[in-house]
């Protein structure tokens, strides 16, 4: 969880203090499971249920992920080598980048349907809002005339985390400076456009 500490960094200097209990948000949300790690407690996976038209092929599932889940390489950068020239005064700002690759959206079917890995983002709230991206790994299953949705290694990673050293792709904390209410946002949408898509095959 030391990805966790850093990534939120910036947020508990600007805020001077962040708590780490956790968001409410998730205690009356149904689906969520948590786990621990390392003394913090994190987001371990988040399910989704809806009802569905009868059983549907191999083949619409598939197409219905494709169109509604990508997994596009993601783009980070931060400012952690800037400085300000101890002579001059002047501020010189140097930019690192990473490239974290993108992968193939399907991954495999199963007896009741397939398994997919997919990204997504958000924007934090507040003035000085940022971008952060979530990876995720989906399952959709067809049990008792219903569509479940099972998502699995649940990450984000803060685009540009400015002058601290970005860590990349990290587990996301049950407190509420880590978003989870943002990322399950993200799950809970492909997951809904993706049964929207089934239901019109």
């Amino acid at each position: 969880m030391k990805g966790v500490l850093i990534a939120t960094a910036l947020t508990i200097f600007l805020s001077g203090c962040v708590s780490q209990e956790r968001a409410a948000f998730l205690n009356s949300t149904p689906g969520v499971e948590l786990g621990h790690k390392d003394g913090y407690e994190f987001l371990k996976g988040y399910s989704a249920t809806f009802p569905s038209q009868g059983k549907y092929e191999l083949d619409s599932l598939k197409s219905c992920v494709i169109k509604n889940i990508t997994n596009n390489e993601v783009q980070l950068s931060d400012g952690s080598r800037s400085f300000t020239g101890a002579y001059t005064g002047n501020y010189y700002n140097i930019t690192s980048n990473s490239q974290i690759n993108g992968s193939e959206v399907i991954k495999t079917d199963t007896s009741s349907g397939l398994i997919f890995a997919g990204n997504g983002s958000y924007l934090t709230e507040g003035v000085l809002a940022v971008k952060r991206v979530v990876r995720f790994v989906g399952e959709i299953k067809q049990k008792d005339g219903k569509t479940i949705f099972e998502f699995a290694n649940i990450q984000q990673a803060q685009t540009d985390s400015g002058a601290i050293p970005n860590s990349g792709f990290y587990d996301v904390a049950s407190f509420s400076a880590a978003s989870p209410d943002k990322v399950i946002g993200v799950l809970r949408e492909s997951a809904s456009n993706i049964n929207s898509c089934l239901q019109k095959s």
